[in-house]
């Protein structure tokens, strides 16, 4: 019970944990808007609305998971920031992508907002 309280081991892989779920509802978002794009269900226009969409709903999985964590927020803060490392070091992988650092900047804000909401939602539903 004590080591709960005080964080370590267990606290750093909770974070873990909530980045990947994080990470793995960003991933299924994008793939669903894929599908649903490519059979014009969703119009064009969405096109660029569905990244920065499916982003926020995995912040917010992010934001939710890291509840068991003893510090919500920073597990929260953490989990996202680990989000955005991850698919900030996957963009630099792709040698023929064009690397905006608006775009960076707006994915990370929106990663970062999204998890807080996440973590907030979850402590006033406790």
């Amino acid at each position: 019970m004590q080591a709960e309280k005080s964080g370590g081991p267990l606290a750093v892989t909770r974070v873990i944990t909530a980045g990947v779920i994080g990470i793995a509802a960003t991933l299924f978002i994008l793939f669903l808007a894929a599908v649903l794009l490519s059979g014009e269900i969703l119009p064009a226009s969405w096109l660029g609305a569905c990244p920065y969409a499916a982003l926020f709903i995995g912040g917010l999985g992010c934001g939710v998971c890291s509840a068991r964590c003893p510090k919500r927020l920073y597990g929260a803060l953490g989990g996202a920031l680990l989000m955005a490392a991850c698919f900030l070091l996957v963009g630099f992988f792709f040698v023929k992508t064009a690397f905006s650092p608006v775009a960076a900047a707006v994915a990370c804000i929106v990663c970062l907002v999204s998890a807080i909401l996440g973590s907030v939602i979850t402590s006033l539903f406790r």
